[in-house]
């Protein structure tokens, strides 16, 4: 799983025309400065339900527009089926 966090950061920092970085992030949601700059950096390793609302709603979005799967490239691709 990968996060958009830095995306939603910077629309919301258009839309809203002020400075919008993780510290703002974090003491407008409630959230630590830690976890905001975890997510930030990508190295969130425990997707909790809590701060994944809190951040859909601080963001007014949907989960898909938080997060979103990246296939690993280190995984094998299956093979394709042969047709004969």
């Amino acid at each position: 799983m990968k996060t958009r966090l830095i995306e939603l950061m910077g629309q919301k920092q258009t839309r809203e025309k002020r400075v919008i970085n993780a510290s703002t992030v974090a003491r407008e949601t409630g959230l630590t400065r830690q976890v905001i700059s975890k997510w930030v950096r990508g190295e969130v390793t425990e997707f909790r339900e809590d701060m994944i609302d809190t951040l859909c709603r601080y963001f007014r979005c949907g989960l898909g527009d938080l997060l979103y799967l990246d296939p690993d490239p280190r995984q094998e691709a299956e093979p394709e089926p042969q047709q004969n």
